[in-house]
């Protein structure tokens, strides 16, 4: 599948083109959804994918990990990759980037565990 290039780079930010959001992002929420999504995103600062994290918390502090099954922002494989180090998986298939909007249940117990884990 071919899915638009962003659209442009502005001051280290970039964002999708309307056209391919949905199917990106938002694959299996209703089409209404995916629209105010597409027309309220917001640019995503570029530093995000470089930038690297002083410690991972994952190896001091019991963790969690929600693989989207069928995300094409982040692969799947990376997810699992991950979710690997972290022993706690849970995986939805068919869920797409917007997990917490097509699977909000799921992503609520999924926290509600992790939290009822913790204390």
């Amino acid at each position: 599948m071919d899915v638009p290039a962003p659209r442009r780079r502005l001051g280290g930010r970039g964002h999708h083109r309307g056209d391919g959001l949905s199917l990106l992002f938002a694959a299996d929420v209703p089409e209404d959804v995916a629209g105010v999504l597409t027309a309220t995103q917001r640019p995503v600062v570029t530093a995000a994918f470089t930038e690297t994290a002083s410690a991972a918390a994952w190896r001091t502090k019991q963790s969690w990990a929600l693989v989207a099954g069928a995300d094409r922002t982040i692969s799947p494989e990376v997810q699992r990759f991950g979710a690997a180090r972290v022993g706690v998986v849970v995986e939805l298939p068919r869920a797409s980037h917007a997990v917490a909007l097509s699977e909000p249940t799921r992503v609520a117990d999924l926290i509600r565990d992790g939290v009822r884990a913790t204390i």
